[in-house]
């Protein structure tokens, strides 16, 4: 087989694993009623929590607010933040406790780098916050 047969076979697959990934984010957006799901970037949340909770620390982070508008997850403390974008439908701003924001970034502590799309599920009637390892009480 030649390079450019398998450039072609490439090309191929990149078109089919975009097609099935934007079929998974809609399936996971749709899949729980009452709850708002985004999809981000794993190792931006990820570094900007490591960043605030090594550099800060637990008892000196105080509250963290997670905020999503405009497709934009905010993530803000009195130490400061950042912005990241994500994928999903609606707006809505949830104060979690230092504590719980903490564990939501330990809870994929082994890896060394995570990387790859995460979700992130806000269930403001169960008044919690997720992330596919752990999931945390917060105040909507």
């Amino acid at each position: 087989m030649t390079p450019a047969a398998h450039f072609i076979k490439a090309s191929k697959l990149n078109e089919v694993l975009a097609k099935v990934r934007k079929s998974l984010i809609t399936y996971i957006l749709m899949s729980e009623p009452g709850t708002l799901v985004f999809i981000l970037e794993s190792a931006d949340f990820f570094s900007v929590g490591r960043v605030l909770q090594r550099a800060i620390g637990k008892s000196m982070l105080d509250d963290v607010k997670l905020e999503v508008e405009n497709q934009v997850l905010t993530v803000t403390s009195r130490w400061g933040g950042s912005q990241m974008p994500c994928t999903g439908t609606g707006e809505i701003t949830a104060t979690l406790k230092a504590k719980a924001f903490c564990t939501l970034v330990t809870s994929r502590f082994r890896e060394k780098a995570p990387t790859g799309p995460m979700k992130l599920t806000f269930r403001p009637a169960l008044k919690e916050v997720a992330v596919d390892a752990a999931g945390v009480k917060a105040k909507f």
